[in-house]
């Protein structure tokens, strides 16, 4: 007997888990990234750096304040700053409260 999925519930597994909390973000920020280490676990430690140091760039949404959660988190890396940049351009395109009185990234 085959079990039937919902395409909801296909569609959630293939979204990316940002994209179902757009809404609690306020605006971007892309860095340079460079990895420092790694942790007891084996995951990289990633901290942001110079631009000469880069391994990858990251594009961060900001918490929108008084929100649950604070700061910013991750949303995608990139091997490049123009690659981060496209992203970062394309996100706000298709959600303007990311860029709603916001300066150059």
């Amino acid at each position: 007997m085959s079990q039937d999925v919902s395409p909801i519930a296909a569609a959630k597994a293939l979204t990316p888990w940002w994209m179902m909390k757009i809404r609690d973000f306020d605006g971007l920020e892309i860095q340079p990234c460079a990895v420092i280490g790694r942790d007891s676990k084996g995951e990289n430690i990633v901290e942001p750096c110079d631009p000469e140091r880069a391994a990858f760039w990251t594009v961060y949404g900001h918490y929108r304040p008084g929100g649950a959660l604070g700061g910013v988190d991750a949303l995608e890396d990139f091997p490049t700053e123009a690659e981060a940049q496209k992203f970062n351009d394309r996100l706000i395109s298709i959600y303007p409260h990311l860029g709603a009185d916001k300066g150059p990234s």
